[in-house]
C-alpha cells in the first residue's frame, strides 16, 4: 500500500471541546478553530468533526467513577497520556473549593477553554494540551499538525519544536563568535 492510499483509507476524527462561558476574545479564537477544522473535514483530511461543551469543571470523585460525560471523557484522556507518557497538567487542573455556608469541601477537576482530541480508526491518537514534562503541546500546536497532515500531531510538533531550538542555538553561537 503505498502512503498516499495508507492515508486515504484512514479514519481520522477529531473532537473539540470548548468550555461553557468563554470570553469573548476566546470565542474568536474557537471559530476561527472551527473555521479551521471544518476545512480540513472538507478537503478530506479528517474523516469526522464534533464540537461540544463542557463545564467549566466537574468534581474530582465524578471524574474519579466516571459518572458523568466529562467525568468519562478526562478519564479516558487521562488514560491515554499515562499509557504515551504525557500529563494533561497544567491544562486540566485540580483546586479545592470550599463552602462556608455547607461547611464543606470538595475538589474540582478545572477543564482547559479548549481540548482537541485526534482519534485515528477510532482509537485516541493524541489530546490537547497535554505534556512530556518539560513541553506543553497545546491546541494550537495540534491543529497546526493536522494542517501538515502529520501522522503523527504531537511528534511532528516535538520535532518541529525542536529543530526551532536547534536553529536558535545555532544563531547564539555564531552571535556568540
Amino acid at each position: 500500500m503505498t502512503e498516499a492510499n495508507a492515508t486515504s483509507s484512514r479514519s481520522r476524527r477529531v473532537e473539540l471541546r470548548v468550555r461553557e462561558r468563554i470570553p469573548a476574545s476566546v470565542a474568536d479564537v474557537v471559530d476561527d478553530v472551527v473555521d479551521r477544522l471544518r476545512r480540513l473535514e472538507g478537503d478530506g483530511e479528517i474523516t469526522a468533526l464534533r464540537v461540544e461543551t463542557w463545564g467549566r469543571q466537574c468534581e474530582t470523585d465524578a471524574v474519579a467513577s466516571a459518572d458523568t460525560a466529562v467525568a468519562s471523557t478526562v478519564a479516558e484522556f487521562r488514560s491515554w497520556a499515562d499509557r504515551n507518557g504525557y500529563t494533561l497538567r497544567p491544562a486540566f487542573d485540580r483546586r479545592d473549593v470550599s463552602s462556608m455556608v455547607a461547611r464543606t469541601s470538595r475538589s474540582e477537576l478545572v477543564v482547559p477553554m479548549i481540548c482537541l482530541a485526534v482519534y485515528e480508526d477510532d482509537e485516541l491518537q493524541c489530546v490537547a494540551p497535554c505534556s512530556d514534562g518539560d513541553d506543553v503541546f497545546t491546541a494550537a500546536d495540534c491543529l497546526a499538525a493536522l494542517e501538515s497532515d502529520a501522522p503523527d500531531p504531537i511528534e511532528a510538533s516535538f520535532e518541529r519544536d525542536g529543530a526551532a531550538d536547534d536553529v536558535d542555538a545555532a544563531e547564539r553561537e555564531r552571535a556568540s563568535v
